[in-house]
C-alpha cells in the first residue's frame, strides 16, 4: 500500500472518476491528478442492481491504455471503499496495486485500483453509470479523445433512477 501522512493513492476509472460520487464512501477524497494506466483496457462486465446495469473494470491488454483520476484518500476510509468495491465477493473486485502516468509526465507513480474479479460476462452499462463516468471524466480534465470514446459507449436502454447510496 502507498501511503503518505495517513493517506493512500487511488486510481478511479469508472463511478468514482466523479467527485460527488467518490464523496460519498471517501470524504476525504482530493484529487491529485489525471493520469494513463498502460497495458489495460476498460471494459464493462455484470450487472450491478445499483447502477441496473454493468460496472467498469479495467482488463489486461498489451498496448492498450486506459485514462482515469488520481485521489489521494485517507486509509481510514479503505475499508469503506473495499466495501463499496466488495472485495473478496466473487462478483465484486480485487484491490490491485498499479503504475500509471500523470498526464504530460513520464514518472508512473504507483496506486491502488479495482479489478473486477469475474470478467466471464461482459454487458453494457446503464445511461446513469455511464453518465457519472463522463461526468467524473470531465471533471478531472480527461483527454478529449478518451472522453468521445466513453460518449461512444453503448448503455443497455435503462434511464431511470438510481440510489448511490447502495452498495454494488
Amino acid at each position: 500500500m502507498f501511503t503518505n501522512k495517513g493517506r493512500v493513492l487511488y486510481f478511479a476509472f469508472g463511478s468514482n472518476l466523479c467527485k460527488e460520487r467518490i464523496n460519498i464512501n471517501c470524504p476525504s477524497a482530493e484529487f491529485q491528478c489525471a493520469a494513463k494506466l498502460e497495458d489495460y483496457q476498460l471494459n464493462f462486465f455484470g450487472h450491478s442492481k445499483m447502477w441496473c446495469g454493468a460496472v467498469a473494470s479495467i482488463v489486461s491488454s498489451a498496448g492498450a491504455y486506459c485514462w482515469g483520476a488520481v485521489w489521494s484518500i485517507s486509509t481510514d476510509e479503505l475499508a469503506a471503499l473495499d466495501r463499496q468495491e466488495r472485495c473478496g465477493h466473487p462478483m465484486g473486485y480485487t484491490r490491485i496495486n498499479v503504475g500509471v502516468c500523470p498526464v504530460d509526465d513520464v514518472t508512473k507513480i504507483t496506486c491502488i485500483t479495482y479489478e473486477k474479479t469475474d470478467k466471464s460476462q461482459p454487458a453494457l452499462p446503464s445511461r446513469p453509470y455511464k453518465e457519472m463516468m463522463l461526468k467524473g471524466a470531465t471533471q478531472c480534465g480527461l483527454p478529449g479523445d478518451y472522453i468521445t470514446m466513453l460518449e461512444t459507449v453503448r448503455d443497455n436502454g435503462y434511464h431511470g433512477e438510481v440510489n448511490l447510496i447502495n452498495h454494488k
